[in-house]
């Protein structure tokens, strides 16, 4: 719902899109206090459960899980919430004060040229 609200350009809408089943499969094999994450109430969810979550689609995802996608399902998720925040379907946004995982920079290789 919060996505379907949101006013973006709409290919960041279908970036978003493309996450959910990510998402979905991770809240679902999710079980906390007998209940699943993804049949929780979102007036419940909280930061613990998004931790939770993200760290789930990093274990799928394996090797191919990096800071960058991370970072990239964080600020996908968080826009969801800042809509629902607004729509006052939520109190607190649980992505809030989890922070941007830092990325290893690989050295690249630089030709110089020969001076003669």
């Amino acid at each position: 719902m919060g996505l379907d609200l949101k006013v973006m350009d709409l290919e960041s809408k279908k970036d978003i899109k493309n996450k959910l089943p990510h998402v979905k499969a991770a809240a679902d094999a999710i079980k906390l206090n007998g209940v699943l994450l993804s049949n929780m109430p979102i007036r419940s969810i909280r930061k613990k459960h998004m931790r939770l979550l993200l760290n789930k689609i990093g274990n799928n995802k394996g090797d191919k899980w990096t800071a960058n996608n991370f970072n990239r399902y964080r600020t996908n998720l968080r826009t969801i919430f800042i809509e629902l925040d607004d729509l006052e379907a939520i109190e607190l946004n649980p992505l809030d004060g989890i922070r941007k995982r830092k990325g290893i920079k690989k050295e690249r290789e630089v030709q110089s040229q020969a001076y003669k």
